[in-house]
């Protein structure tokens, strides 16, 4: 049996960005909050697995910090004995989420419209080696419909883009698992598409 556990720290971990290019004055902004999951099982069969995110306290999407190297501990060690890892991880991914919500202020101030959105999409749909696009049409439609959602709250800018790409990670679609290996497997699926906003709208722009 496994158990996730998910603990959103307040106070000093809530930053708030504003949204630019927003015409329907609503949501003008909002709060990013920084988290740390723990999966564990009850019968130390697998490992403890330490993730940390960021969760978008109005729609309750997350992004993760650093899905990359999700940290693993065994259980050749009480839970006590793993805090201090625990701490040093911790104390090094809310760097990294500080980061974040200054770069999620870059994409909330930049425009981004239907169209542009569109384009993003069709030029990072790149063909995988069995010659096939990596997104299947079903999945482009839902993007597109996801975005048109969000910019609704949010503002024709990137961070509604952004936002639709979490909405999917985080809840997938009608039949999806919530369960922590299938929203990592999601996150795994669209990486292509954080990469090119961080490509497009961050390195480009530094």
């Amino acid at each position: 049996a496994r158990n996730f556990v998910e603990i959103q720290l307040n106070g000093e971990s809530l930053k708030e960005i504003k949204y630019a290019h927003n015409d329907h004055g609503i949501n003008k902004g909002t709060e990013l909050a920084f988290c740390v999951g723990f999966l564990n099982s009850y019968d130390g069969k697998s490992s403890i697995k330490l993730a940390t995110g960021q969760k978008d306290t109005f729609c309750l999407n997350g992004l993760p910090l650093n899905t990359n190297s999700l940290v693993k501990f065994q259980h050749s060690k009480t839970f006590v004995e793993h805090l201090h890892e625990f701490k040093k991880v911790i104390k090094q991914d809310y760097q990294k989420f500080l980061i974040s919500v200054e770069q999620s202020q870059i994409l909330a101030s930049t425009f981004m419209g239907y169209y542009d959105m569109v384009d993003f999409l069709n030029r990072y749909n790149s063909i995988d080696e069995e010659g096939s696009p990596l997104f299947n049409d079903k999945f482009i439609e839902s993007m597109k419909t996801r975005f048109e959602s969000e910019e609704k709250y949010r503002g024709s800018n990137v961070f509604s883009l952004q936002s639709a790409l979490t909405n999917y990670t985080t809840y997938g679609g009608p039949n999806s698992r919530d369960s922590f290996n299938s929203i990592q497997s999601r996150e795994s699926k669209i990486k292509p598409l954080f990469d090119g906003i961080k490509h497009d709208y961050l390195e480009i722009a530094a």
